[in-house]
């Protein structure tokens, strides 16, 4: 029972001291996955990359790396982001397919 506890009070020092590996591959994971979706004008494009995103974490998640105050940041900006890229996108095409509707309309 104490080689538990001590075990788990070293991973937690780990994690609030910054043991580990780095977390850069997480960050440049995350910073893709925002330059890709933030390309795609269409939801199966989101679709794909949120599946190569999510491979590319699950690969990582082995490997233990604990972000930096800064790394957390870059992910959670590119997080951000992504949303702001797919809100934007599905809006536009909402307002395309309306547009498009109204004019099909007026035509007739």
């Amino acid at each position: 029972m104490k080689l538990e506890f001590a075990a788990i009070a070293f991973v937690g020092l780990c994690v609030l001291a910054g043991c580990g590996k780095d977390a850069k591959p997480l960050v440049d994971a995350a910073e893709k996955y925002e330059k890709d979706t933030c390309a795609c004008k269409d939801m199966a494009c989101t679709a794909k990359t949120s599946a190569d995103y999510a491979e590319a974490v699950k690969k990582l998640t082995d490997e233990k790396l604990v972000p930096s105050e800064d790394q957390a940041k870059k992910i959670t900006e590119a997080s951000e982001n992504v949303a702001k890229c797919i809100t934007e996108m599905t809006a536009k095409m909402t307002k395309d397919a309306v547009g498009g509707a109204m004019k099909k309309a007026a035509d007739k």
